[in-house]
């Protein structure tokens, strides 16, 4: 099984995309790829092709928080990344609709997913990902 995500994009494919989107997908690849070195020192027998998809599972349903929200969660573990990942699987409760105007932010509270659509109690709320 594969996703539809930059992660599984042919290099031929991403070589043609523009700076502004390359960048990020070239990033987002080698962080998940560190990411997958360092697990398989752990794991050897780890393969990467599972390996993505594990990592593809998460984070299609979880979100970055940076590192000093961090703080506010007590941890015996260290962090070694500049953000933390936050399982967030309430959000695949909302539906996706390009007719929304939604507003995503992080705070020192956390983060938080805002509406500026109006609706009713027992409406439908959704999200949008291309804004």
């Amino acid at each position: 099984m594969c996703f539809s995500t930059p992660l599984y994009l042919p290099l031929a494919i991403i070589e043609f995309l523009p700076d502004f989107i390359k960048q990020p997908i070239v990033e987002m690849r080698g962080a998940a790829h560190r990411s997958f070195l360092r697990l398989h020192q752990l794991f050897p027998s780890l393969q990467e092709g599972n390996f993505n998809w594990a990592w593809s599972c998460i984070n299609t349903r979880a979100v970055y928080l940076p590192k000093p929200l961090q703080k506010k969660v007590p941890s015996k573990i260290h962090i070694l990344d500049q953000d933390c990942l936050a399982l967030a699987p309430f959000l695949d409760l909302f539906n996706h609709s390009n007719n929304v105007s939604v507003e995503v932010r992080v705070t020192s509270e956390g983060y938080e997913l805002l509406t500026h659509s109006p609706y009713k109690k027992y409406d439908q709320v959704s999200k949008t990902i291309s804004k």
